[in-house]
């Protein structure tokens, strides 16, 4: 993570530099100079900051750096990986193979994925499947093209990375799939969550809006990625056919979330549980509804009602203590809990005397005369 004081002295001075000039790097073992590099992306990519396209986004000052010419153009606002419009990934691949830059390209970025978390309806595995397809095609067109992925920086449209969205997966779901996804490719990945510009801290002021970055904050993408593409010379960058198994990738079961370090049960299309659901054994779970993190030895509320989640995670039925008071939990299917337990009630669970016929007041059991 960055300090927010390191981090606001390399805004300043980046800033400051950028009013007068960019300074490429230095021509010695920098393989993209003079040569050109196509950028495959988004409205960050292109350059939007919330009200505008800024007068440089970080492709142009990326190009700058390297010095080698840097094409946008196919970097289009709203573009999705899994759409199909002419503005989203697989449509932009076409448009790019069939176009006269094609051929004497050697470098390409690609830079999508936050408006599939952010605005589309479509499931994590068939984002996947897009993306995997669309990287097969352009890498079947032309194997020598060199592909460079970056992964999108944390949004704030959702309140964390870790926070599940509409189509039920989070930010970091989706990135890690991705991650993977391009790796099978042997392409180098930008992934920002290990050293981010744009932190909870400080996106007030790094961020136009909730998702798009200003001015000044390009400035600093574009000097991170260069140096990260220094770090990954294409002559470094080794890029095959992917034999990834989609259906390995897409596990269904209970999981452990590296994120939340916490067990999630995700089904065939990478969609977390949340809430009350029910396998098909007819055991009930409750995940919570915020992240899908699957509740243990608790109390849950749902549907106007209270539940109990027991120690192996089955939402409880009948009678059952809680720290050491016995409640009513139904019968049924009904599963709510009704209170503690009063009178004489047959609970052989809390023991077999009298033929599992106990006493209990306000839940606590008593043998005796009362």
């Amino acid at each position: 993570m960055f300090h927010n004081k390191k981090f606001y002295l390399t805004l300043l001075f980046g800033s400051i530099l950028a009013m007068f000039f960019v300074s490429p790097v230095s021509a010695n073992n920098n393989e993209f100079q003079n040569g050109s590099i196509v950028t495959l992306g988004d409205s960050i990519t292109q350059g939007w900051n919330g009200n505008q396209v800024v007068s440089e986004p970080y492709p142009i000052i990326l190009g700058k750096l390297l010095n080698t010419a840097v094409d946008n153009q196919f970097s289009i606002g709203g573009a999705k990986i899994d759409g199909k419009e002419n503005k989203d990934l697989p449509d932009t691949i076409n448009t790019f193979i069939k176009s006269s830059s094609f051929e004497k390209t050697k470098v390409v970025v690609l830079a999508y994925g936050i408006n599939d978390l952010n605005y589309s309806t479509q499931s994590l595995r068939n984002i996947i499947i897009s993306l995997k397809q669309s990287i097969s095609n352009l890498h079947q067109a032309n194997p020598d093209i060199k592909i460079y992925a970056i992964l999108p920086h944390q949004s704030f449209i959702l309140p964390t990375q870790n926070t599940v969205g509409s189509a039920r997966f989070s930010e970091n779901d989706l990135l890690d799939k991705m991650a993977q996804v391009y790796q099978s490719f042997g392409i180098p990945v930008m992934d920002w969550r290990s050293n981010p510009i744009i932190t909870p801290e400080n996106h007030l002021k790094t961020l136009g809006d909730s998702v798009h970055p200003t001015q000044k904050t390009y400035q600093v993408i574009a000097e991170q990625l260069a140096t990260w593409m220094l770090e990954n010379q294409p002559s470094t960058v080794i890029e095959e056919e992917s034999h990834l198994d989609i259906d390995t990738l897409f596990k269904k079961g209970f999981q452990v979330d590296p994120h939340l370090n916490s067990t999630v049960y995700i089904d065939q299309n990478g969609a977390k549980k949340t809430g009350m659901w029910q396998l098909s054994n007819g055991t009930y779970y409750y995940s919570a509804i915020d992240t899908g993190s699957w509740i243990t030895n608790n109390w849950v509320h749902a549907n106007g009602e209270t539940y109990y989640a027991s120690d192996s995670g089955e939402i409880i039925q009948g009678v059952f203590p809680v720290n050491g008071v016995w409640y009513d939990f139904g019968k049924n299917s009904t599963y709510y809990v009704r209170g503690p337990l009063n009178g004489y009630i047959y609970s052989p669970s809390c023991s077999t005397t009298n033929g599992g016929w106990n006493w209990f007041e306000n839940g606590i059991p008593y043998t005796g005369f009362r």
